[in-house]
This record gives C-alpha cells, sequence and structure tokens, in this order.
C-alpha cells in the first residue's frame, strides 16, 4: 500500500507541468499525509547503535543529494527531479539515497527501511544532526521550509567546494558524529555567504565564536559542523543572510589567517 502511494505521489510529480510554480509547503503537505500514516515506532529509547546508522543515513542523504545536484540532466530537470526552482524537498533526497542502496525503491525492505529510519529519527531530540533533518522532514513540530533546506544544502555545497579534497576527511568524521571545520573556511563561506572580503567584521562574528574551540593538534580554530549549520539556517531564517553562496566560492585566506591569530593569542 505504502508503495503504491508513493509510486503514485512520483507519477503527479514527474507528469505536472508546473513543477515550478507549486508552493514547497502544499508538496510538503503531501509528504505529511504519507509520514501520518507510518506505523509509530516502538516506545524503547533508541539505542546507540541506532542512533549511529541514523547519522550516518542522514550524512548519506545529503551527500548523495550534493553529488547528484551538479549532474542534472535537463530532462530530469523538467521533470521535476531536484529541480534548478529548489522546488525538490528533503523526501526526494532519501528516496534517492535510499534508491543507492535497494536499487528500484518501490519494493517492501526500501519502504520499511525508509519508514523506520523516518519513525526513529523523529524520536531523537538530543542530537543536532538528527534533529535538524527531522525540522526539515516535518517530523518535529518546528518545521523549516523547504526554502530553508535548499540554503542548508548550497551552505554545505560551498563548504564542500571551499575544502576541495580535506572535504572527504570531514565527512568520514560526520558519519560517525562530530565533525570540525577549520575556522579559515568557516570564514570563507561567510564571505561568499554575506559577499564580503571581511567575514570578520560581520555581526555573526561573536554567535560564531561561541561554538569554535581551539585544535589540540595545531594553532588552528576549530568549529563543530552541526553547530556551524545550524547557526547559518537561524541566520538564514532570521534575515541576516540574504545572499547565497556563490556557484563558484572564492576562498579568502590572508586576512582570515591573520584574523584566525589574533584569535589564539587571545585564548579564543
Amino acid at each position: 500500500a505504502v508503495g503504491t502511494r508513493l509510486s503514485a505521489y512520483d507519477a503527479r510529480f514527474v507528469s505536472r507541468v508546473d513543477a515550478g510554480h507549486q508552493t514547497s509547503d502544499a508538496q510538503m503537505q503531501m509528504w505529511l499525509a504519507y509520514i501520518e500514516r507510518l506505523p509509530p515506532a516502538p516506545p524503547q529509547p533508541v539505542t546507540e547503535l541506532e542512533r549511529r546508522k541514523l547519522i550516518k543515513t542522514i550524512v548519506h542523504v545529503y551527500g548523495r543529494r550534493l553529488e547528484i545536484s551538479g549532474d542534472v540532466k535537463s530532462k530530469q530537470v523538467s521533470q521535476g527531479r531536484f529541480d534548478v526552482t529548489k522546488t525538490d524537498t528533503v523526501y526526494e533526497s532519501v528516496k534517492e539515497s535510499f534508491r543507492t542502496v535497494y536499487g528500484v525503491f518501490d519494493n517492501s525492505p526500501a519502504e520499511k527501511s525508509m519508514g523506520e529510519f523516518l519513525m526513529a529519527c523523529a524520536k531523537v531530540r538530543d542530537d543536532i544532526k538528527v534533529t535538524l533533518f527531522s525540522r526539515f522532514a516535518w517530523l518535529h513540530q518546528d518545521r523549516l521550509s523547504v526554502d530553508t533546506y535548499h540554503f542548508f544544502l548550497e551552505t554545505l555545497d560551498c563548504l564542500r567546494r571551499l575544502m576541495g579534497v580535506n572535504w572527504r576527511t570531514v565527512q568520514r568524521e560526520w558519519e560517525q558524529g562530530t565533525a570540525m571545520v577549520p575556522m579559515n573556511f568557516a570564514f570563507a563561506y561567510l564571505a561568499n555567504a554575506y559577499n564580503t572580503d571581511e567575514p570578520e567584521a560581520l555581526p555573526i562574528q561573536p554567535r560564531l565564536m561561541r561554538i569554535c574551540t581551539a585544535s589540540r593538534t595545531s594553532s588552528e580554530m576549530l568549529v563543530d559542523l552541526d553547530q556551524f549549520l545550524l547557526l547559518m539556517v537561524k541566520e538564514y531564517n532570521s534575515g541576516r543572510c540574504p545572499v547565497y553562496p556563490l556557484v563558484q566560492p572564492r576562498n579568502i585566506t590572508a586576512g582570515v589567517a591573520e584574523h584566525q591569530s589574533r584569535l589564539v593569542s587571545l585564548g579564543l
């Protein structure tokens, strides 16, 4: 029955001619109806092993979405799959990720696993990565819009481009739980997001400093990736960060390095 409903949804989504004009909330309402029909999760708390699996799956969902977004063919775009009008929801990302595991999505193992994954995420309230995902998926009352989800994806993509091969290490750490990003990349991202050559002078700096820490192995300052992403989501939703990251971001190094040295000397 679930497969029939999801297949019907895909058919409507693929065939509609106004994919770029329907409101994102309307699409999320369709998925919300799907969620409400899923069997509830067992009452037991999520175990540590289950939590780790949830975290790894969430990172895979985001990573797969970023991999595909740069390679979407025009035919796929016209059919509404990850379209350039930024109307695809987090659920399209989840389905694509589960496709890579199960091949054809619309079969019982894939549907059952997806439902169990979503219901388990809804139970977790004390992990930034899981709760932020749940807010994108409308599993919690504190919902985030599809526009915010796309800002989040663009933030991740900008960091990925700025970090180059270093992103692979960060992504592996992120899959395991906590990932730390060097502060120079955080400032380089801010330079792009706010379109400035002096990111250290932005009003966001005090809030950023509260979530940074000194590296134990070098003179670098580091920031927790999950906390940084949550901070940027808050900035975006408050209207303080209206500029989207550039398609080809520039890297700011000299000023950031000098500023980071000052922070270390001050013991921040």
